[in-house]
């Protein structure tokens, strides 16, 4: 019976041994699964965020293109100015060298007015003593 004892304190201790262990898979198991979901949830957390910033970096992304295209169009219509602006700049040139031109051609004119006025003057005055002179001869 001794032998009898001794096998069954073993069992017991092998029993006892057994829920031991099971009580300690249990635990590992809770364990295991509490950090599992601790993991997941933080997983999903950070999945959150990234999406999160993937939408602001698009908005921004967007933001930018649309910045980048009113720039463009603020640079294009810069262009389209400077270029009107030396068209007109060459017209004003244009215009007024032909100002200084007819200004030149009227000046010249004047002149041969002014010239041909005197000439008149002058040939008036003598026409103006020819009688004169003409009554001191016969007279």
């Amino acid at each position: 019976m001794r032998l009898s004892m001794s096998v069954l304190l073993f069992c017991f201790f092998l029993l006892m041994l057994d829920l031991i262990v099971q009580r300690m898979w249990l635990k590992f198991c809770c364990f295991a699964m509490f950090r599992r979901k601790a993991q997941e949830k933080q997983l999903k957390e950070q999945e959150e965020s990234l999406q999160e910033w993937e939408k602001k970096l698009k908005e921004s992304q967007n933001r930018l293109v649309d910045l980048q295209r009113s720039v463009n169009d603020r640079e294009e219509r810069a262009n389209r100015n400077d270029q009107l602006f030396k068209i007109k700049h060459g017209e004003l040139e244009e215009a007024r060298k032909s100002v200084e031109a007819n200004k030149l051609a009227l000046k010249a004119k004047e002149d041969d007015i002014n010239r041909r006025l005197n000439e008149l003057h002058s040939q008036e005055m003598v026409f103006n003593l020819i009688p004169d002179c003409l009554f001191f001869i016969w007279c």
